[in-house]
């Protein structure tokens, strides 16, 4: 399905009726009707009062601002406001259905309170029939809070709370005997299948019918099971008497013979059409989708319809580039579309519900999901936090209880990350509020095992959480935060140790990684895509080593917004398989080698393919699960190799200066030629051998190990001096990862040489422009480093405090204009309090 498929938006058809509703296609809102007796219109334009402002919504006010590299991002209170026509007719019932609102909303209609709404991670809806006008227009203001609240989770994490109608609001006209529309945002019919076997499966299927007239009611309720073709499976119904002004419940089902079941290559989805009618006239109807499909945790693994399945797979956060968290279905269904097509089968949904559109996309794709509400790192011990918590999981639960995709319910994620435990009472109200919320999710949904992940502490074994729930999920990351890369099979080993009854997954795992960040010597912590390349190799091979583990969940399919971080690129959480606006790192393509069932080979050099020349081999690494993998680099074979377990085959090559086109082709069992090209631009950086600088610049990362890759122009990793003819003299190298400001190359400045005397260029005669880069990491007061620096007779900068000058942690560049001559170029350095340093050096031919 593509994209422009999914994007089937409100707009085009604003009345709703049967549109989007055809058999596998997901619906654009949860209470979408099933006829025209249900109209269904997106509330899209607004007034943002605050800002006297007309926005569309989805809508956030920290799109920009929460990655705009200052520290921290916009909490306060936000008014939006629009008009909504009254019903089309007197006894027909008006809805305001809100999909998502972070995270606090208050509705007024009219200029009254009607609602207040507290979590802004799940929908929930209005009746606004007794309080809109009849012969006009009723404005409606919904004022919306992302402060912080000790009562509303999340209390803290490591993502953005952005705020704003972030998700769509819709208004829904019913009748006046209805499917429940108020069922904690509900869409008021729950599809569930009690008995599953290849040969025969029950449905059962529960509907609250509200009789909002004067006088009772007969109303029947009748569900036809529609095959993916549309053909209808069965039919049931059941009457019952309605008093007035009152509601009843029905709860019924049947039996489908050789049904087809939801799986991850198989997933088939019925659809259930659902019809109130009084007097023998349909009222009202909805369509729903489910799946025939059971999840269960048997001998310490997960089981989908009575087999073991191995969950292999990632998460994801709910915000992107130029978006924030105000996502379209579309873009919410093409994140489904990039995961699923590395193969994967699982996807963890961090650390909140997210879109119905999501999880309609995710029916589709055959994702196990698994869903969790937002109790992330902190409890408050308060009854109003445990009342949040606790109706956050009623929500997420109905208003999710049909998706097929939705195998596993979470509850707590890293809880002693911020709690002490060593607090005995602090301990008591985590694992009292942990045991509550577990024995809710089985109460709301006895059909699904529920979870919750741990970070690296032994404290959650010892407070007896780790025996609460069927799944326990473990987020490590090791070679990352702590222990060394390969001794990743070892702590799984020492660490997954749970009785049968229990299943036992590793939740997260990840490193991160800047796309323009690359060396030939990868080290933790140094954000090159190498480094992160070699990361989850070495995990997925681990992982093959141990096929019992229930699950693996690398952390993140996509680079998210998070506020505490600094790193290279501030504000953005980097462990991402893509980056944040949705392009692919190279360990992308690792993990499609691993889990997809198409044959797989990729050429993972597209996010280093300009290379500085500088006298040693260069790596070339191919993904590929195919028995062996040949590679040709400008027409001429470098040989085979085998990727064998690790998907994995490189070469150490020679290039040639200029574009090099590379080439990697392997077979299937079948016979099938695989291949992939890709090209890689050499730049001579070598002025020494070439008597010349490059025509983009002689431009260096001087105090990095890391070739840094911008859209025009590479930086070099630097070094001491040495036979290329440029390098620094004397000195050490130092290296901070702190937020750096005054600058979009910050990995420049984040690496510096300390207490040079001197850079020395060896260049050809001519005239060159200069440039030098400095930052202070170290020092916070002015007087603690001054210094001098002397390009050939000239004084560049005199006495220069970069603190005094500029402040710490900014960066700020001298440019100059030389003549060369027969002599090396020196830059000279002195300094008269504290050491010199420099960070960043380029040279232009004028």
């Amino acid at each position: 399905m593509t994209d422009r498929d999914r994007d089937h938006t409100a707009n085009e058809t604003p009345d709703g009726g049967d549109r989007g509703l055809e058999p596998g296609r997901p619906k654009d809102c949860p209470l979408a009707p099933g006829s025209s007796s249900r109209q269904v219109k997106p509330l899209r334009t607004w007034t943002l009062v605050d800002d006297d402002a007309t926005v569309t919504v989805p809508h956030t006010w920290n799109d920009a601002d929460a990655v705009d590299g200052t520290t921290g991002y916009e909490k306060t209170t936000k008014r939006y406001r629009t008009t909504i026509q009254p019903p089309s007719e007197d006894d027909r019932r008006l809805f305001l259905h809100f999909e998502g609102a972070n995270r606090t909303a208050t509705v007024e209609i009219d200029g009254e309170s009607v609602a207040t709404h507290e979590g802004g991670y799940t929908a929930f809806t209005v009746d606004a029939t007794d309080h809109v006008r009849s012969d006009e227009p009723t404005p409606v203001t919904v004022t919306v809070d992302n402060t912080d609240d000790a009562d509303v989770p999340p209390l803290g994490g490591d993502f953005t709370f952005y705020g704003g109608l972030y998700r769509p609001v819709w208004r829904v006209e019913t009748a006046d005997v209805h499917i429940d529309a108020t069922d904690h945002g509900s869409a008021g019919v729950f599809v569930d299948t009690p008995v599953v076997s290849s040969d025969r499966a029950r449905v059962r299927v529960r509907t609250t019918v509200v009789n909002d007239r004067s006088v009772p009611v007969d109303a029947e309720l009748s569900h036809r099971v529609l095959d993916a073709a549309g053909n209808v499976v069965t039919t049931i119904s059941e009457s019952h008497a309605i008093p007035a002004g009152e509601s009843d419940v029905f709860d019924i089902g049947c039996l489908v013979d050789d049904p087809m079941l939801w799986q991850p290559d198989e997933p088939y989805c019925y659809s259930l059409d659902t019809t109130v009618a009084v007097e023998g006239d349909a009222v009202d109807r909805l369509r729903s989708t489910f799946g025939i499909r059971e999840f269960a945790v048997e001998d310490g693994r997960i089981t989908l319809n009575g087999e073991p399945i191995a969950l292999r797979g990632t998460s994801r956060h709910q915000n992107m580039a130029g978006a924030g968290n105000a996502l379209s279905n579309a873009q919410h269904a093409a994140d489904v579309d990039r995961i699923a097509a590395t193969g994967a089968n699982f996807l963890r949904l961090a650390h909140y519900p997210q879109s119905h559109a999501l999880l309609d996309a995710a029916d589709e794709a055959g994702l196990i999901l698994w869903e969790e509400i937002p109790v992330v790192n902190e409890v408050t011990d308060s009854t109003a936090f445990v009342e949040n918590s606790r109706r956050m999981i009623r929500e997420m639960v109905r208003q999710h209880y049909n998706h097929p995709s939705i195998g596993i319910w979470g509850f707590m994620n890293e809880l002693f990350i911020h709690t002490d435990a060593d607090d005995e009472a602090a301990v008591d109200t985590v694992r009292e509020q942990a045991a509550g919320l577990d024995e809710l999710l089985r109460t709301e949904d006895p059909s699904r095992p529920t979870a919750m992940a741990c970070h690296y502490d032994e404290a959650y074994a010892e407070a007896g959480l780790t025996e609460i729930p069927d799944v326990l999920g473990w987020n490590m990351y090791v070679g990352w935060y702590y222990e060394e890369l390969d001794a990743v099979g070892d702590v799984i080993d020492e660490w997954f140790d749970t009785g049968p009854e229990q299943a036992e997954m590793v939740s997260e795992y990840g490193a991160g990684a800047d796309a323009r960040l690359h060396t030939h010597e990868p080290t933790a912590w140094d954000f090159t895509e190498e480094f992160q390349s070699e990361f989850h190799r070495q995990h997925i091979a681990a992982f093959d080593d141990r096929p019992e583990l229930a699950g693996t969940v690398q952390w993140n399919a996509f680079d998210f917004s998070a506020p505490i971080r600094d790193d290279t690129i501030p504000d953005i959480n980097q462990k991402g398989l893509m980056t944040y606006d949705r392009q692919p790192k190279a360990p992308y393509h690792l993990y499609r080698a691993w889990l997809s069932d198409d044959p797989t080979i990729h050429i993972a050099t597209r996010n280093w393919d300009r290379r500085a020349e500088r006298g040693v081999a260069h790596p070339i690494t191919v993904y590929s699960d195919l028995e062996s993998v040949e590679l040709t680099v400008n027409g001429r074979s470098v040989g085979k190799q085998a990727p064998g377990d690790g998907y994995t085959a490189t070469w150490e090559i020679s290039l040639s200066s200029g574009e090099n086109t590379l080439v990697a082709e392997g077979h299937t069992p079948d016979g099938t030629t695989v291949t992939d090209r890709a090209s890689v631009q050499l730049i001579p950086f070598d002025v020494a051998a070439t008597d010349d600088i490059p025509e983009q610049g002689l431009s260096i990362n001087v105090g990095s190990h890391r070739d840094f890759v911008t859209d025009d122009r590479l930086w070099a990793s630097g070094g001491p001096y040495d036979d290329r003819g440029w390098g620094h003299v004397g000195g050490t190298t130092e290296s901070s990862l702190d937020r750096i400001n005054g600058t979009d190359a910050i990995p420049l400045y984040q690496h510096w040489v300390d207490g040079l005397d001197r850079y020395r260029l060896d260049l050809p005669e001519g005239s060159y422009r200069l440039e030098l880069g400095f930052c202070e990491l170290v020092h916070d007061d002015p007087g603690q480093r001054v210094f001098d620096v002397t390009v050939g007779d000239s004084v560049l900068v005199a006495d220069f405090d970069l603190v005094d000058a500029v402040g710490p942690s900014t960066a700020v560049s001298f440019d100059t204009t030389v003549t060369v001559d027969d002599d090396p170029l020196f830059v000279d350095f002195a300094a008269s309090a504290g050491t010199p340093l420099l960070n960043t050096l380029s040279v232009d031919s004028i």
